[in-house]
């Protein structure tokens, strides 16, 4: 379930998910489960999402529901009103040198991440963000 808007540069091209469910219903008469949705079927959905919003739009997709990347900002506070619950927010780059710059920066960020641990034992939770840098990473490079 979500929200859009498109208009005029630079706040008015969006595109919000506000809620994401890891099954898929028809009506209020569904009977039965539903269709359970894979975590490959959600990324193919946002990356789809993605291509949809012009350059300098967002997306933003609420991080609180069971089911539930570009510069990001983590709304851990939304500002009131009708702004929902929790989510994470990408910018889309206005051109391809800014694209360019923003990754620069994050493949630095994530550099610098990876040089500052230390190395033997570790928290999982550390083992899993050095995994995903080191992804990152490799991905920045294709």
């Amino acid at each position: 379930m979500g929200l859009y808007h498109s208009g005029p540069y630079p706040g008015y091209n969006w595109i919000e998910v506000a809620q994401v469910n890891e099954r898929l219903t028809f009506g209020a008469r569904d009977v039965g489960p539903g269709i359970a949705i894979s975590a490959a079927s959600l990324r193919r959905l946002v990356a789809l999402l993605g291509e949809l919003i012009p350059p300098g739009g967002h997306l933003m997709l609420e991080s609180e529901s069971p089911g539930c990347a570009a510069s990001i900002r983590n709304w851990d506070i939304p500002e009131g009103g009708r702004e929902g619950l929790r989510k994470l927010q990408g910018f889309k780059p206005l051109d391809d040198g800014r694209a360019r710059s923003a990754r620069e920066a994050r493949d630095r960020e994530l550099r610098d991440f990876l040089a500052s641990l230390a190395p033997g034992a570790q928290p999982d939770a550390l083992l899993d963000a050095r995994r995903r840098a080191r992804r990152l990473l490799r991905s920045s490079r294709a």
